[in-house]
C-alpha cells in the first residue's frame, strides 16, 4: 500500500493551530527548477519519499500549474517520524504519459525555529514513466546521507 500525503502550507498551519502537527516536526522543503530544454516541463504527477518509506508525498501546488519550462517551484512535506540527520535519501517519483526535465533539486529541513543549510543537486537525466522514452528515469533516487543536519 503507498500512502499519499497532500500537505499545503495553509493545511499546514491549520493543523498546528488545532494542535495535530507539533512545531517540531521535521519540514523537509524541496524546490525544484525544471528545465528550459524542449518539452522540459510536465503534468505529470511528482511524488517524493524519504529513505525507504512507502510513504509518499504529492509534489503539488494547488491552482497553479507548477513544473513549467523554467520556473521554480517550492514543495513542504512534513516527516512526522524521521529526524532530519537520519535522512540518508530523497526519492523523486513521475507518473503520467509525458517526460520531465528537472535541472536542480535544493533541499532543506526546519524543525522548531533550527534550519538546515540548504543543499543544492543538479540533475542531469529527464524523467518519465513512460518506457519508450529513451534515456529517462521514472525514480531519481538522490544520496544525501548527512547533509541535511541542523546545528544546535
Amino acid at each position: 500500500m503507498n500512502l499519499q500525503m497532500k500537505l499545503t502550507t495553509s493545511a499546514i498551519a491549520f493543523a498546528l493551530s488545532l494542535g495535530l502537527l507539533s512545531a517540531n516536526e521535521t519540514r523537509l522543503y524541496v524546490s525544484i527548477e525544471t528545465g528550459t530544454k524542449q518539452n522540459s516541463s510536465t503534468d505529470s504527477r511528482v511524488y517524493l519519499s524519504v529513505n525507504k518509506e512507502e510513504k509518499s508525498y504529492l509534489l503539488d501546488i494547488p491552482g497553479k500549474n507548477d513544473r513549467e519550462a523554467g520556473a521554480t517551484d517550492t514543495y513542504e512535506a512534513i516527516l512526522l517520524d524521521i529526524k532530519p540527520e537520519d535522512i540518508e535519501w530523497i526519492s523523486i517519483r513521475i507518473e503520467g504519459d509525458d517526460a520531465w526535465y528537472p535541472e536542480r533539486f535544493h533541499f532543506h529541513v526546519k524543525q522548531g525555529d533550527n534550519e538546515s543549510e540548504k543543499l543544492s543537486i543538479r540533475n542531469r537525466k529527464w524523467m518519465s514513466s513512460v518506457k519508450e522514452k529513451v534515456r529517462s528515469k521514472e525514480v531519481l533516487k538522490l544520496r544525501i546521507k548527512g547533509k541535511l543536519k541542523i546545528e544546535d
